[in-house]
């Protein structure tokens, strides 16, 4: 009989019988013991070289010293931080262009160890990120550019000589970035979805669902300065700067993509609108892992639907979020700081509104 991730429940049960012999609760094993038990319970020479290999390049993935210490970093993360920094490990595999099945093996190792950690009462958790389906695509790229290089866009924006444009620019990357926001979800702003006083911006969402989103700070600095350029009159937030017919333009979802193209081609970045997305996102999996946020509280501040979280959703209270401190630590991440926003904030609430009003069509 053979279990979810295809091992033999036999297997299972000779590792909890082996573990038990060598102390079990009592005495739970260290790193060292639990990655030569997984080990020597994989019968295939083929497999147990790659445990191996799944322990050293966890290893190189953490910049920790050894194998040992890799498995003490993961064990110490505890369930909610060694979920989201596995998901990290395992697109990194992907981004090397891993085929699945060699993935789904470097999973298997480390579910066996953290399994193994539990048997012997070293934690209370096992690891359930998912196994990578065969028809995923191997090496997609959804990093982003750097956060040295995300700071490096917003200055270049900033520097630029017409003040009109560094200041709508430079509110587009902060938008895109310390939010996460999707190009379709910014060229569909209007100036009446920002409320600079309460630092609030009112967001129609992929599927259109209208959501109330928390402003950090620089964000809403950004906007403000944008907003004295492009002035009061009702209408798009963003807009083309050459006008027609005497009016300015809403600016097309194909005209966010020009911009950021370009100012990364004058620092010699390869970047696009939702590059940024895929940057701020990984900021978003790092920093709530280490403030333990979980990982569905997450994918709801990014705008994913409930359906795209590959863990259980039961303790996710759909009244809460933790948006507004999220984008205030990614924004924190362009302003150079260690950690974003306040240290006390309190979480914020995502508010659903009608489908009074729907999304736009970009203009192209």
């Amino acid at each position: 009989m053979r279990g979810r991730d295809g091992e033999d429940i036999a297997d299972v049960a000779d590792i909890a019988g082996d573990v038990l012999a060598l102390g079990g609760a009592a005495a739970p094993l260290g790193p060292a013991e639990l990655l030569e038990l997984a080990g020597e319970r994989v019968r295939s020479e083929h497999t147990r070289r790659a445990y191996r290999a799944s322990f050293k390049e966890l290893a190189v993935f953490l910049e920790a010293p050894d194998e040992g210490a890799a498995l003490s970093a993961l064990l110490a993360a505890g369930s909610r931080g060694a979920q989201a920094l596995v998901v990290r490990y395992r697109q990194a595999l992907l981004d090397k262009g891993l085929a699945a099945a060699t993935v789904n093996l470097r999973l298997s190792a480390l579910r066996s160890a953290v399994r193994l950690a539990r048997l012997s009462g070293a934690t209370e958790w096992d690891l359930v990120v998912p196994r990578v389906r065969s028809t995923e695509p191997p090496a997609r790229e959804t990093r982003g550019p750097a956060v040295e290089d995300v700071r490096r866009l917003v200055e270049a924006a900033g520097a630029q000589e017409s003040e009109d444009k560094a200041a709508r620019d430079g509110a587009l990357l902060r938008l895109l970035y310390d939010l996460g926001l999707r190009r379709s979800e910014v060229v569909g702003l209007d100036l009446d979805d920002v409320d600079l006083e309460a630092r609030t911006l009112s967001v129609v969402r992929k599927g259109g669902e209208r959501v109330l989103l928390e402003l950090p700070e620089p964000t809403a600095a950004a906007i403000a300065a944008w907003v004295e350029r492009r002035g009061t009159r009702p209408g798009a937030l963003f807009v083309e700067l050459m006008r027609r017919r005497g009016e300015r333009q809403r600016l097309a979802a194909g005209g966010v993509y020009f911009i950021v193209r370009r100012l990364g081609e004058e620092l010699g970045l390869r970047v696009r609108p939702h590059g940024l997305r895929h940057a701020s996102i990984t900021s978003v999996l790092t920093l709530a892992a280490q403030r333990g946020v979980p990982l569905a509280e997450v994918f709801a501040a990014t705008g994913h639907a409930r359906g795209s979280v590959a863990v259980v959703l039961d303790y996710f209270d759909l009244g809460r979020s933790r948006q507004g401190e999220l984008a205030r630590l990614v924004a924190g991440t362009v302003e150079g700081q260690g950690r974003g926003g306040d240290e006390g904030a309190k979480t914020s609430r995502v508010q659903p509104f009608s489908s009074r009003k729907q999304p736009r069509a970009a203009k192209i």
